[in-house]
Parts: structure tokens; sequence; C-alpha cells
């Protein structure tokens, strides 16, 4: 088509300028006009200014475990999820989560197909094909009991448990001392929300749960004026680290990371996150 146009205006040009030389300008512009219309096809496309390289996002493994990590209709939120969020804005790098459960996201830092978990613990095997960040964001959880309020101080110490039906989570381990003991009144379920149901009921006189997802469900059930913590509990050392998969291309930047993440430590964010969380307007 471009060529049955130009063609016939080709000739025109041609037998206005045999009449005239003073007409040549003019034919000229037309021709110019006409040859920047269409550009060739195999241009290339007009690339979008931008003030540097194109970074490829990071691939962030994502497993629900609330408060710290937990998915809504608004997107993935969680105390782990504001702190990964923080660090990517001042890495000026963007954040691709990849949902699935934590061990087979463990299997794709492994391959390489992600580039960055947060929550992990050091064990032996990971070292192979993790690199930890240091230091790890967090030191020690409460294993608490939770009981109706009224009973609260009930428990003040391991041995007032003696006298109490206890709900507990099938397969969690929670202290060596409360896990050995076969001498308690322990009654397994497969989820926190049906201990708390069993203690609403009066079917048990408290369940023992990780102090921080314990909250998040009572808060969420509005049970906070009903049920709370005891004051008796354990603590668990557990250093949880940001990990970079040794086959990312993150790991070339792995000393900046490491540089954010202790800034971030050390200017107590997820404290200040954890504290704003359970504030009444944290969820």
């Amino acid at each position: 088509m471009y060529m049955k146009v130009f063609t016939p205006v080709l000739r025109f040009c041609t037998s206005l300028l045999e009449k005239s030389a003073r007409l040549a300008s003019v034919c000229l512009v037309i021709l110019m006009v006409l040859g920047m219309s269409r550009a060739p096809a195999w241009a290339a496309p007009e690339q979008p200014a931008s003030d540097g390289p194109l970074l490829p996002p990071i691939r962030v493994g994502f497993s629900s475990f609330p408060p710290w990590r937990f998915e809504t209709p608004d997107g993935e939120q969680g105390i782990e999820t504001e702190f990964l969020q923080e660090l990517a804005r001042r890495m000026q790098v963007r954040l691709v989560f990849v949902h699935a459960p934590f061990v087979r996201n463990l299997c794709q830092m492994e391959s390489g197909e992600l580039d960055l978990m947060i929550g992990v613990q050091r064990r032996p095997e990971r070292e192979r094909y993790l690199l930890y960040v240091e230091p790890a964001y967090s030191d020690t959880i409460r294993i608490g009991f939770f009981t109706l309020r009224e009973k609260a101080y009930s428990l003040r110490q391991y041995e007032d448990l003696r006298d109490m039906v206890i709900g507990v989570s099938n397969g969690v381990a929670y202290a060596p001392q409360f896990d050995a003991d076969t001498s308690l009144t322990k009654y397994a379920v497969r989820s926190v929300h049906q201990n708390v149901d069993k203690l609403l009921k009066g079917r048990i006189d408290v369940f023992i749960n990780e102090e921080s997802t314990a909250r998040y469900i009572l808060q969420k059930r509005h049970l906070e004026s009903r049920i709370t913590m005891a004051p008796f509990c354990f603590e668990k050392d557990i250093r949880p680290h940001v990990v970079v998969s040794k086959r990312s291309p993150l790991a070339g930047r792995f000393e900046e990371l490491s540089g954010h993440v202790g800034d971030m430590v050390r200017e107590g964010f997820i404290k200040e996150r954890y504290r704003a969380f359970f504030s009444h307007d944290g969820i």
C-alpha cells in the first residue's frame, strides 16, 4: 500500500521539477514527510526513559503464618511482610511473593527458583544452599497458657498445671519439660481454633500456644475480653533469619542487604510493628 501511494507522488514531483526548478524545495519536503510517516518494519520500538538499569524483581517465598505472614483480599500482610517491604524500599527493588508451603519454599530456594525467604532458622542441612543474614531479627518467643480471664491468676507456676485439663495441638513441640511430662492431662486437637472453642465451652481449663498466633486469633474473633494469657509461660530461644538462595542474583548484593537488615534490627522495626499490630486498630 505504501508503494501505491509513494509512486504516483514521485511521478508528480518529477513532472513538476521538469516544469519549474523553483518547486524543487516543495517536492523535497513532500518526499521527506512521506518517508517519515512510515517506519521500517524492522525498526526497534521506542524504549521508556530510565534512570538506570532495570533490576529483576525479588522472588520471595511466602507461607502463611499469622500474624507474621498472611494473605488478605488486599494482598500480603503481616509483621514480617512489612519488614520485607521496608527492606525492599531501602534497596529499591520490587518484591514478588510466591505462595507455597514452607517446606516447598525451601526446595525452591535450593533450586534457585526463589531469591529470598524470611522466618528461617539455622539448620546444618540448610547451610549448603542458603546465605543467612545476620543478625537474626528476633531472639525469643513466649509459649503461653491461655485461659478465661477470671481464672488467669490461678496459673502462676508450672505445678499449677497438674490440676488442669490442657488443650494442645497435634504434633507441636512447645517446651522440653512440658512435652515430656506424661503426668499432665493433655487433650490434642488439630487447630488452635478448636482449643479456643473447647475453652469457651468449659471442656478444657487452659490451652497452650505460641503467644503471637494465639493473640492474633483472639483479636480476630473479638475474644480478648474473655480469654487472656496466664502469668506463667515458657520463653523459647528462636532466632529467625532472612535468607538468600546461593543460586540467586541477589547473593551479589548480600553485603548491602545485610547492612539494611542490621539497621532495621537496631531501629527496633519488628518490635514497633508488633506493638502496632496488636493495638486496637492493628488488624
